[in-house]
């Protein structure tokens, strides 16, 4: 009877084993021991994979820790093997089921430094940075808020391992990587990016002849300078300050 390959691991990862179902996985017993059919040389069934674009082939043990049945085969870790297209094949008694289409990929990118959320002030530039285990074609994009970001200003760098903000845009943000081997897509951990609105001026006093820095309304200190006057109600000046202070 010939053997039927109704599923086979697709994409299969190296370093994973590749599992196949379906039926006449079992032969025919000649030359059994006595023990049942799973004790016959020539009804095991033997899986090929086989590379489309150059022909490589390899026959895969099975994992003897699972073992084989007639309806399923798993075997050992695939190692060794370039991404790429491939058939996988099982034969029963020298007779070879019809092939079915793998994809061999490599592992997906794993993400080995997490972009970090911060706080920052209003027209503050920022940098959110990634980078992932493995160099193999990688493509990255960013999201703020769950959408991608455009090329566009505030923003540069939106397609690589670096984001690059002219003036700090709150909201959160994250980035999806890929490998030109591998179909996956690796999210990194969100970073929320929190920016202070520009401190005002809620009240202030100052009298002659004496200098103060305004105190902040926000938790962060003010950018500001308190200069005083040629007197007390007229002649001073204040840049980006916010709350009270007296002398």
């Amino acid at each position: 009877m010939r053997p039927v390959v109704a599923t086979a691991s697709d994409p299969l990862v190296t370093g994973t084993a590749l599992a196949v179902t379906g039926t006449a996985f079992t032969g025919l017993g000649e030359g059994s021991t006595g023990l049942g059919d799973m004790h016959s040389a020539t009804n095991y069934p033997l899986v090929q994979l086989r590379r489309l674009d150059n022909d490589e082939v390899r026959w895969l043990p099975v994992d003897p820790a699972v073992g084989w049945s007639g309806a399923s085969f798993r075997s050992l870790a695939l190692n060794g093997w370039f991404p790429g297209p491939a058939i996988a094949t099982v034969f029963t008694s020298g007779i070879p089921s019809v092939s079915k289409a793998v994809t061999v990929e490599c592992p997906p990118a794993v993400i080995t430094t997490q972009p970090v959320g911060q706080n920052l002030c209003a027209l503050d530039p920022a940098t959110l940075t990634a980078a992932v285990s493995t160099s193999f074609c990688e493509t990255y994009q960013w999201y703020k808020d769950g959408a991608p970001i455009p090329e566009s200003p505030p923003f540069s760098g939106t397609q690589t391992s670096m984001l690059t903000m002219s003036a700090a845009t709150p909201g959160t943000y994250r980035v999806d990587v890929t490998l030109a081997c591998n179909s996956a897509v690796t999210s990194s951990a969100n970073a929320v990016l929190a920016v202070d609105p520009p401190l005002s001026v809620v009240n202030a006093t100052m009298r002659a002849g004496r200098r103060c820095a305004g105190r902040a309304s926000a938790a962060r200190p003010p950018r500001a300078t308190w200069a005083e006057g040629p007197s007390a109600s007229s002649g001073a000046t204040a840049r980006r300050a916010a709350g009270s202070c007296s002398a």
